[in-house]
């Protein structure tokens, strides 16, 4: 056998390790970049782990008295709130405003301060409470009495938050004024709200 026939295998076999050993760092190269573009796609879509909104609320209610014989209260609401949202998470402190009138016994005014703690995302179930200060004004043919006590209410919300800009839900709860020379009023709110999140 020639000496030629020889190397030939033998030259092959070299010259495909060195083509091998020229193409492994590019690959190992190509592959970093595949896996730092990947990774810098999946940043994009997903959202960061904690932004806060500002959020004006609005509540449509019908206040039920407890221990009472008012008239149910037709009552409307608003807030202002900051939105602080972690994952599955979101805590919610406000300022609010609320009216209800009692029929033609009583009208109520609550200036109130709290805080909405929610679990969720697209579905929110979370709780909520508030105190302030009220004025209740009593109606009467002979005149009526005015005065202005602590307020507060607690309750539980479900809200469904996957609309742009706008969140919507119900609650539920039991507020009251606290007064310091008649019964303290207690009621049961049942209603419905919507929150523009900017």
């Amino acid at each position: 056998m020639s000496s030629s026939s020889t190397r030939s295998p033998r030259l092959r076999s070299e010259r495909g390790r060195l083509a091998c050993a020229l193409r492994l760092p590019a690959l190992r190269h190509a592959a970093l970049r595949l896996a730092a573009l990947t990774l810098a796609a999946a940043g994009s879509l997903v959202p960061s782990t904690a932004r806060a909104d500002i959020a004006l609320a609005g509540d449509l209610e019908f206040d039920a008295p407890a221990d009472t014989d008012l008239d149910t209260a037709p009552a409307f609401g608003v807030r202002l709130s900051w939105q602080h949202h972690l994952p599955l998470l979101v805590f919610t402190p406000e300022l609010g405003y609320h009216h209800a009138a009692f029929g033609d016994a009583l009208t109520l005014n609550r200036a109130l301060a709290g805080a909405r703690l929610g679990i969720g995302e697209v579905f929110r179930i979370g709780a909520y409470g508030h105190i302030g200060v009220a004025n209740a004004a009593y109606h009467s043919p002979g005149g009526g009495s005015s005065l202005t006590d602590i307020t507060y209410d607690a309750g539980g919300f479900l809200d469904f938050t996957l609309l742009p800009l706008l969140d919507v839900g119900v609650h539920a709860g039991y507020a009251r004024v606290r007064t310091d020379d008649r019964a303290p009023l207690k009621w049961v709110p049942i209603g419905v709200h919507a929150a523009l999140v900017f």
